[in-house]
């Protein structure tokens, strides 16, 4: 996990900042990183606390979460905060045996 780097906007409406390559509006208007980390690499090194992992996670996923909730809701500010609530929960559901692997 060490040695990404993605720089960030504080938006303080939110706990997760957002990328300097997203808007408010969650357009992308710059070319997005490429992260080398598999989804398997990142959720392992999430489950296991790192920090880092779960906000390439975020980065990677949060216009996918953020649209689908659009498509649910047809709000973007609502859109945003369930997005956002999704991935805290995710964060502290991370150590719940249903999120384990198994085997």
């Amino acid at each position: 996990m060490s040695g990404l780097s993605i720089s960030t906007v504080q938006n303080s409406r939110h706990l997760f900042p957002l990328p300097g390559y997203i808007c408010g509006d969650m357009i992308a208007r710059e070319e997005m990183p490429v992260v080398q980390d598999s989804d398997a690499a990142l959720v392992a090194g999430s489950l296991e606390g790192h920090r880092e992992a779960f906000g390439c996670v975020v980065a990677r996923y949060r216009s996918l979460i953020c649209s689908l909730a659009y498509s649910a809701t047809g709000r973007l500010s609502r859109s945003e905060d369930l997005a956002q609530e999704t991935f805290v929960t995710a964060w502290k559901e991370r150590g719940c045996p249903a999120l384990l692997p198994s085997g």
